[in-house]
């Protein structure tokens, strides 16, 4: 089988990769307030922030990793 389809107990095929695709601006159940792609949405479904921005934002204040720090096994 090719990546991202699977089999159900019953015996159908389900594809995850195009289910996901169909469904990235649904919101997700949950209480975070994203959709599946992971934009965070008003209560409308309105895309507030978008998941590159939140990536872009949450690397801008991570530290450079020393290579010449790190241990040598």
């Amino acid at each position: 089988m090719a990546s991202g389809v699977y089999k159900t107990a019953l015996g159908q095929t389900v594809n995850m990769d195009q289910l996901r695709l169909k469904n990235e601006n649904t919101k997700a159940v949950g209480n975070m307030n994203a959709n599946a792609r992971g934009d965070i949405v008003n209560t409308n479904g309105n895309i507030v922030q978008g998941r590159n921005q939140r990536m872009h934002e949450q690397y801008k204040h991570k530290a450079p990793v020393n290579l010449n720090q790190l241990k040598k096994r």
